[in-house]
């Protein structure tokens, strides 16, 4: 249980620190084609990192770290079989 609780808290604090956006980097555009470029902190530095991405790849990485995150809170998959 602990374990648990130790992981949930690295991914969130992960995903936390790795969504901040500088204005100056952001570029707004409502197109799937278009790149949408932030600048990053990558965890446990301060050095910032342009990292450009699609809406589309946008989409599908916060959806995945929701999966991820779901995965986590539902607990261990035990089996009835024995």
């Amino acid at each position: 249980m602990k374990a648990m609780l130790v992981v949930l808290g690295v991914v969130l604090m992960a995903g936390c620190a790795s969504t901040e956006e500088s204005a100056a980097g952001a570029q707004a555009n409502n197109q799937d084609d278009d790149l949408i470029c932030r600048q990053e902190r990558t965890t446990g530095s301060n050095i910032r990192k342009r990292r450009c991405r699609t809406k589309a790849q946008i989409e599908q990485e916060n959806e995945l770290a929701k999966d991820q995150v779901n995965t986590i809170l539902s607990g261990p998959e035990t089996s009835t079989r024995r």
